[in-house]
């Protein structure tokens, strides 16, 4: 699925809003948030992230009982303050935390340079539990991009639509 055509990616996006984020109370960041975190942080945010935080926004998703987790989207400034403080526990100093699981796992991107052109990389994790960092779709994750987790999102509305209630355990 990493090789998904800028139009898939603006539709999964679409729809991952309408479902997701019609109820939840996002905040979108503009251009000066990404300017002052990435002088912060010393590098560029990858294009997916800057998309989505700036089209749909940042804050708290809705737990989804078939995924058994809730994510909370950082903002441009929430995520150099979280990567300052899971690169002092042993994150790699190249990755940035872009979400955090409530499971205690950080959704991260490689930080691009200063001046490097925004690039789609694939999502590594990293666990507080653990202190390690690794690629999610190596690390027992199905996606490994921000949008692969997105449609992971929506498809799960759709297989709970289909099933119908959950009993709950």
């Amino acid at each position: 699925r990493t090789d998904m055509t800028p139009a898939k990616r603006a539709e999964i996006r679409k729809e991952f809003a309408k479902e997701f984020c019609k109820d939840a109370k996002l905040r979108r960041a503009g251009p000066e948030d990404f300017a002052k975190a990435e002088r912060e942080m010393e590098g560029v945010f990858p294009a997916a992230y800057v998309s989505f935080v700036k089209e749909i926004g940042f804050g708290a998703i809705p737990r989804l009982a078939n995924l058994g987790t809730g994510m909370t989207v950082l903002s441009p400034l929430e995520a150099v303050a979280t990567s300052r403080k899971a690169w002092a526990a042993g994150m790699p100093r190249d990755l940035v935390a872009i979400a955090e699981y409530e499971g205690n796992d950080l959704l991260c991107f490689r930080k691009g340079q200063p001046g490097q052109r925004r690039t789609e990389e694939g999502l590594w994790t990293f666990s507080w539990n653990s202190d390690r960092a690794g690629h999610a779709g190596h690390a027992g994750w199905t996606f490994d991009s921000l949008d692969e987790c997105l449609q992971d999102y929506c498809d799960a509305v759709y297989e709970r639509d289909d099933e119908g209630p959950r009993e709950s355990l």
